[in-house]
């Protein structure tokens, strides 16, 4: 039942030895903003985003979030969006991203952010993936098999205006 709203911007860094976790509970809602060239979230191990509640990450104007595995819409009643805006904004993950696990997930890559991984699953489990507008998903899929990765693995709710997402 409780509500968190967390920013970090201008340079600062924060590490996490273990996991983050937000929107746990049901009706519980978090939000975590990361805003600005130099600021940096390095999680080392999973993000839980929207694991029984509502989960929401914004990465805007070159902020940088980098995490092993994340889970997005974890648990049937979890809610998880994350976004990614302005140039030089990134998301790096190592290993694998689960967008709709058994919950609802969201995902928008917008004006010259980055998006990259190795391994992506969509509607993992009830298949409650957000896929809303993709504008030229056709050429978002042309983009992907040009750099190799086959059957374009990766399809995202929202990519537009120079937005990258590259499969490692």
């Amino acid at each position: 039942f409780g509500t968190a709203d967390v920013a970090v911007s201008n340079f600062a860094t924060v590490s996490v030895a273990d996991d983050l976790n937000v929107g746990v509970g049901n009706n519980s809602s978090g939000m975590l903003a990361i805003d600005g060239l130099g600021t940096i979230i390095d999680i080392n191990d999973v993000v839980n985003l929207g694991q029984a509640g509502e989960g929401a990450i914004e990465i805007t104007n070159g902020g940088r979030l980098l995490a092993d595995d994340t889970i997005i819409g974890v648990l049937a009643t979890g809610e998880g969006r994350i976004t990614l805006a302005g140039q030089n904004s990134l998301w790096r993950q190592t290993n694998s991203i689960t967008l709709g696990d058994a919950g609802r997930g969201n995902l928008g890559v917008f004006d010259g952010a980055q998006l990259e991984t190795t391994n992506a699953v969509l509607g993992d489990d009830a298949t409650r993936l957000d896929v809303r507008s993709v504008r030229d998903e056709l050429a978002l899929q042309r983009q992907l098999d040009a750099a190799g990765h086959g059957e374009a693995g990766l399809v995202l709710g929202l990519v537009r205006r120079g937005a990258q997402v590259r499969r490692g």
